[in-house]
C-alpha cells in the first residue's frame, strides 16, 4: 500500500451530464464541464503565467494524472483540461473533453477510474415512457440510457495534488466523503464544484516536531544561524492541529483511506520573545494599575501568557501551543520560576485534567485560596483555580541560537526538560529548494558554486571554531528562485557573499583575523577582498592587519574570487 498524503483536492459533483458523459449515454454529452475559471485557476494554472488574451481566447492545458497501481493498472495518463475564455460570457468556464468510453468517435477515450463500472459504478438502465415504450434520444435512433436514478448522483469527480505537486484522479464516493475531516465535508456538500487547500506544506522535520511536541510536551530547537529554526516553527504553528486526508495509490475505490481529523476542537497559540527585561511578571504572574480602579493607585493580580494558555487547555477538547523564540535570551529560571518543575509532563495533571499522585500543585504570588483571577484567553472569562496544577495540553516549542554566547546557556535543569533537536547545516535540503527544471545550465553552474562555498567555508569554520559556529543553508535562500538570467543571478550570488555571509564571517573570526585571511585566500592583490597589513615598525608596536573591500569590484570579480576561494574543492561537495 502507498500512502500519499495530500495537499490541494479538487471535486465536481457527478451530474445527469456528467453521468451521460461517463457512462456513454448521450451522444451529444461528449466531456465534462467544471466550473469558473477563479475557482480552479491556482489549482490547475499554478507555476504559470497567462497573459490576459490567452484567458480571453480560452487555450487548453495537459494535467499529467500519476500511474495507478491497483490490480487493474493504468499508465501515467495526460488529462486534456480546456479553458473557453472570458470573451464568451455564457460560457467562461473549465472543460474535460471527451471523458466517454472508448467508441468510434472517441478512440482514446475518457480517464478510464472515472468511467462506468471502474467509477461511478452506475447501473445503466433503458427509460420507458409512460405508454411503455423505450424513449429514443435525441437524433431519434435508438434508445436513451441513462444512470438508473439516485445512483451516483451523491458522488463526485476527485482530482488531487500529493505534496509533491503530482495529481492523483479518482471517483469520490458518498461513502469515502463521510469519512473527510469535517471542514473539508462542508467545504465539498456546499458546492458542486471546487478546490480546498488541505494543509500549507509540511517538512519531514515538522512533521517529526508536531509529533515530539505531542509526545514531550516540551521541545527545544538548537542550531546556529540560517538552520530554518524560526521558518520550522512557523511550519508547526501552521500544521500543528490542521486536518489531513491521504490517498492509497494502489485502490481504486475507497481509495481516501485515512482520516487524519484535527485532534483538538481548539488550539490557542501564543509567540514570545525572550530578552533581557523580559519577566516572571510579563510571564506567569505579575502586580498591575487597575485602569478602573478610582483610587489613585490600585495593584491586581494581572495574569500572564503562561496562563493564559494553561486556562485555556484545561477543557481536555483544547490545546495551547507557546512558542518561544531566543530562548536563552532571557533570565530563563527567573521568568519560569516555579513553572519549571510544572512542565515536566509527569508533574502535570493526566490527560483527563485529574491530578495524581505525582501532580504538584503551587500557590501562585499574590493569589490567597478566596482570591479570584480571571483570563479571558478567547473572550470567555475562565478562573485561575487556587491552588495551581499545569494540564496536560500546554505544549511548549523554543528556539535556541548556538552561535551566540554573549548570553548566558541554558543551565542543565532547564536543558533537561526540553527534549533537544539539533539543526545542522543541511546541503540535501539547500539542493532540493535551489534547482529547477527550467534553469539554464549556466543558472545551475552559479548555484553549484554556491553549495560548494557553504561546504567549504562550514568545514573550515568546523576546524577552527568548532560546529556550533557553522553557517546556515538558508544564508543562501536568495538563489532558491527561478532565474532566467545568468548574470541576475550570479549578482544575487555576490549580493550575499558581500552583505551576509562576510559579515557573519568577519564576527565569527573577530579576534583570528589570520585564520580568515587565510580561509579566504586573501592578498594585498586580490578582490574584491584584500588584506592590509601594517608595515614592520606599526607591527612591533601591535598593529595588527585587517581585511578591507574595493569598493570599485564588479560582480565578475568577486565572483571570480568566490570561485578561487572554493576551487580546492572536489566535485562533489560533502552533503550535511
Amino acid at each position: 500500500m502507498a500512502k500519499k498524503k495530500l495537499k490541494e483536492i479538487l471535486w465536481r459533483k457527478a451530474n445527469t451530464s456528467t453521468i451521460d458523459a461517463l457512462s456513454g449515454a448521450s451522444d451529444s454529452q461528449q466531456g465534462i464541464e467544471l466550473g469558473r475559471f477563479e475557482v480552479f485557476q491556482d489549482f490547475f494554472l499554478s507555476g504559470s503565467n497567462k497573459t490576459e488574451d490567452e484567458i480571453k481566447e480560452g487555450f487548453q492545458i495537459v494535467v499529467p494524472i500519476e500511474p495507478f497501481e491497483g490490480e487493474q493498472p493504468i499508465d501515467a495518463y495526460s488529462l486534456n483540461v480546456t479553458f473557453r475564455g472570458t470573451e464568451d460570457k455564457s460560457r467562461p468556464t473549465w472543460y474535460l473533453p471527451k471523458q466517454t468510453p472508448i467508441k468510434k468517435k472517441n478512440p482514446e477515450g475518457g480517464y478510464p477510474l472515472w468511467l462506468n463500472s471502474r467509477g461511478f459504478n452506475g447501473e445503466i438502465v433503458e427509460v420507458i415512457d409512460e405508454n411503455g415504450n423505450v424513449k429514443q434520444n435525441s437524433k431519434g435512433t435508438g434508445p436513451k440510457l441513462t444512470c438508473k436514478p439516485d445512483n451516483g448522483h451523491d458522488d463526485y469527480i476527485f482530482l488531487a495534488k500529493d505534496f509533491e505537486g503530482k495529481v492523483h484522479a479518482r471517483w469520490l464516493t458518498k461513502q469515502e466523503l463521510d469519512r473527510l475531516p469535517h471542514q473539508i465535508r462542508v467545504e465539498i456538500e456546499s458546492s458542486s464544484f471546487g478546490t480546498y487547500k488541505i494543509g500549507s506544506k509540511m517538512s519531514v522535520t515538522s512533521e517529526k516536531i508536531i509529533k515530539l511536541l505531542k509526545e514531550k510536551k516540551n521541545v527545544l530547537l538548537y542550531g546556529p544561524p540560517g538552520t530554518g529554526k524560526t521558518h520550522l516553527m512557523q511550519e508547526v504553528i501552521s500544521n500543528f492541529n490542521s486536518p489531513a486526508i491521504e490517498l492509497d495509490t494502489e485502490k481504486e475505490q475507497d481509495s481516501v483511506v485515512s482520516r487524519l481529523d484535527a485532534e483538538f476542537d481548539d488550539v490557542l497559540h501564543k509567540f514570545v520573545t525572550f530578552h533581557q527585561s523580559y519577566s516572571y511578571e510579563d510571564f506567569v504572574i505579575g502586580l498591575r494599575p487597575d485602569p478602573e480602579s478610582e483610587k489613585l493607585l490600585s495593584l491586581v493580580p494581572t495574569p500572564g501568557v503562561l496562563l493564559e494558555l494553561s486556562e485555556f487547555c484545561r477543557n481536555t477538547q483544547n490545546a495551547s501551543l507557546l512558542s518561544i523564540d531566543e530562548i536563552n535570551r532571557g533570565n530563563v529560571s527567573r521568568i519560569l520560576g516555579e513553572f519549571i518543575t510544572l512542565i515536566e509532563p509527569n508533574k502535570r495533571l493526566n490527560s483527563s485534567n485529574e491530578k495524581t499522585s505525582s501532580t504538584v500543585e503551587i500557590t501562585l504570588p499574590y493569589m490567597k485560596s478566596d482570591s479570584k483571577v480571571n483570563v479571558s484567553p478567547k473572550g470567555e472569562p475562565l478562573e485561575v483555580p487556587v491552588p495551581f496544577s499545569l494540564p496536560q495540553n500546554l505544549f511548549t516549542l523554543a528556539s535556541m541560537n548556538s552561535v551566540d554566547k554573549s548570553v548566558a546557556p541554558l543551565d542543565a535543569a532547564i536543558r533537561r526538560r526540553f527534549h533537544i533537536v539539533p539543526l545542522e547545516p543541511d546541503l540535501r535540503e539547500l539542493k532540493e529548494h535551489l534547482y529547477f527544471e527550467a534553469d539554464s545550465e549556466d543558472v545551475k553552474e552559479v548555484k553549484k558554486v554556491s553549495i560548494e562555498l557553504l561546504d567549504y567555508l562550514n568545514c573550515s569554520i568546523a576546524q577552527f571554531i568548532g560546529k556550533d559556529y557553522q553557517l546556515g543553508h538558508w544564508y543562501f535562500s536568495p538563489l532558491c528562485n527561478h532565474f532566467e538570467d545568468v548574470k541576475y543571478c550570479e549578482e544575487v550570488l555576490v549580493d550575499v557573499w558581500l552583505h551576509k555571509v562576510i559579515p557573519q564571517l568577519e564576527e565569527l573570526f573577530h579576534s583570528r583575523i589570520e585564520q580568515l585571511i587565510a580561509i579566504l585566500k586573501l592578498t594585498e592583490e586580490t578582490k574584491p577582498l584584500r588584506v592590509n597589513r601594517p608595515d614592520d615598525e606599526f607591527e612591533q608596536l601591535g598593529a595588527a592587519s585587517f581585511i578591507e573591500s574595493n569598493q570599485g569590484s564588479t560582480p565578475e570579480e568577486c565572483l571570480r574570487h568566490i570561485k578561487i576561494i572554493c576551487g580546492d574543492q572536489e566535485n562533489t561537495a560533502h552533503e550535511g
